[in-house]
């Protein structure tokens, strides 16, 4: 067993986001789908404080493009907190982006808050779709 994390720092403020739109749509999306964005932000000592916006998005969704869709409502729900966090947890890649630039720095950037990318699937730049018989990367 490792040894506990003596003089462990202080995290300070953190907050996480999420972006989500309407069910019941086919297809991919498409640009003006309504969307809500949430941020919590989790203080050292208190309660966590929630911020939810609705927008609409900003762009039909593409492949290793989501800033363009879900950009805007995902900047705006951490701006609507009460204060600034010292770190940033979204829910989009980071630097596992291909392009090695994804919608968690993207944030970072505009919003100045240091942000870390956490996804359930990793972006591989690739979507798998079968045409006839054959299975084509795109």
């Amino acid at each position: 067993m490792p040894p506990p994390w003596d003089g462990l720092p202080e995290l300070g403020r953190v907050a996480g986001c999420f972006v989500c739109f309407e069910r019941g749509r086919s297809g991919p999306g498409a640009g003006g789908d309504p969307g809500w964005a949430a941020a919590c932000l989790v203080p050292p000592s208190g309660e966590p404080v929630t911020r939810v916006v609705r927008g609409p998005a900003g762009a039909p969704y593409e492949l290793g493009l989501l800033a363009l869709r879900e950009g805007g409502l995902l900047e705006a729900a951490p701006r609507a907190l009460p204060e600034v966090p010292d770190l940033l947890v979204v829910n989009a890649t980071g630097r596992d982006h291909p392009r090695r630039a994804g919608l968690a720095l993207r944030l970072e950037a505009r919003l100045g808050v240091p942000s870390i990318g956490v996804t359930n699937r990793p972006a591989t730049g690739r979507r798998r779709t079968t045409l006839g018989r054959r299975l084509v990367s795109l």
